[in-house]
């Protein structure tokens, strides 16, 4: 395991090498959109709202950039419809010498890199804008809703790892597109009931911190369905015929 560890890492470098503008078009991205929910948060406060995390687009917002996170933004993520570049660079992979175990923690140990830069750039930008400025949250409890937040973001980011190995281009663009229109529906459905994820998660956790049963919850599950998601990629790398 540790030898599959030390290639993968070997892997994931060689990524990161030949992708040097990966990083910033995260930041792009994350500043853009903690930008955009800061913009939101201020105009809603100064029109007269109850509260800035109420607003129904707040948690639009927030669960379409929740897979974006893990989201590298390299030029085979860019080309992936046109080229299937994820196919093409699993038949690379495979004609090295080097294991399907080492494969995947290289690709696994990119996106936990690229989550853990993009996750904590977001959340950094956002409680510097307005969550600081509007509710009273310690720095703990901010903490508890981050951390919230990664649990959903591995989650989904789980099924977005699988699906890379185990689909062409055309039919992971087609997953794509379900997973956020299933993020739509459940954001409208939160107005619809009447009842705010976001203000929901930072409720739960400005009242029991980082012992916030609702962010162990999160993390736990995301825990599961990445270990499935493993355990299946490493399935499919031993019978999917990539030609």
């Amino acid at each position: 395991m540790i030898e599959n560890f030390k290639y993968g890492w070997i892997l994931a470098r060689k990524d990161f090498a030949n992708n040097r503008l990966m990083f910033v078009w995260s930041s792009i991205f994350v500043l853009y959109m903690g930008g955009v929910l800061g913009i939101l948060f201020y105009t809603g406060t100064l029109a007269g709202q109850n509260h800035f995390l109420q607003s129904s687009t707040t948690d639009f917002i927030m669960l379409i950039c929740a897979p974006l996170l893990g989201t590298d933004f390299s030029r085979r993520a860019f080309n992936l419809q046109k080229e299937d570049t994820y196919t093409k660079n699993l038949v690379y992979l495979r004609i090295l010498p080097v294991s399907s175990a080492a494969i995947i923690w290289g690709r696994f140990q990119q996106m936990a890199l690229i989550f853990l830069y993009n996750w904590t750039l977001f959340f950094s930008i956002l409680y510097i804008m307005r969550i600081r400025f509007e509710v009273d949250i310690s720095l703990i409890s901010y903490i508890a809703f981050a951390l919230t937040w990664a649990g959903f973001c591995i989650t989904l980011m789980s099924f977005y790892l699988y699906f890379e190995f185990s689909l062409s281009g055309k039919k992971y663009m087609k997953f794509t597109f379900i997973v956020i229109f299933v993020l739509v529906i459940l954001s409208i459905c939160s107005v619809w009931l009447d009842w705010n994820i976001t203000n929901t998660f930072l409720l739960v956790a400005m009242k029991y911190g980082l012992a916030s049963p609702l962010m162990w919850s999160c993390i736990a599950v995301s825990i599961v369905c990445m270990t499935l998601s493993i355990y299946g990629i490493r399935r499919t790398l031993r019978h999917r015929d990539l030609v």
